[in-house]
């Protein structure tokens, strides 16, 4: 049996969307489309425009500049977006964490208890498990998930001890 208190801030819900967003797989092949897709219109642009004027060097200057700034400062693109997401969604009240998080997991199943409600799952409806840099992610659904920071593990047998009790009773029950 595992029980873990903790807290979760705005930093580990940023770490979380970035993690989901440059790991699963649904975002990962629409994350590396985008990286890719819009430098070559730019380049496409540049084609097109520099064969209608009579200086064709200037627009593929100016678009080929943009279209390696893309490439270059992609990720940083993408953090900012998710920065402003989050802001967005926490100034309409409906961030997803909540401070005081205590998570048990035992034989039964897991049992999450916050100030401001108390929820159950089984073991089965662990879809994957995740280790990002930062935290633990156990995946229940498409963008949602058990969030375990480093920082709730003694040391990293305990860590991995963890990672081993829920992987047999995940690979069991499903």
């Amino acid at each position: 049996m595992f029980d873990f208190t903790y807290t979760l801030n705005d930093e580990d819900y940023f770490e979380f969307n970035k993690y989901h967003t440059y790991n699963s797989k649904m975002n990962r092949k629409r994350t590396m489309r985008t990286r890719f897709l819009i430098p070559a219109i730019y380049i496409v642009c540049a084609l097109a425009l520099g064969s209608m004027i009579s200086y064709p060097i200037v627009s593929y200057i100016i678009f080929g500049t943009i279209s390696l700034y893309y490439l270059v400062f992609f990720n940083q693109i993408i953090d900012r977006r998710i920065k402003r997401g989050m802001k967005r969604i926490k100034k309409a009240g409906k961030l997803p964490i909540q401070n005081n998080i205590r998570i048990i997991f035992d034989e039964n199943g897991i049992t999450e208890k916050t100030e401001i409600h108390e929820s159950k799952c089984v073991y089965s409806c662990i879809e994957s498990i995740d280790i990002g840099k930062k935290a633990m992610y156990l995946y229940t659904g498409a963008v949602q998930a058990f969030v375990i920071p480093n920082s709730v593990f003694k040391d990293a047998s305990e860590k991995e001890s963890f990672k081993q009790f829920i992987e047999s009773k995940t690979v069991t029950s499903q």
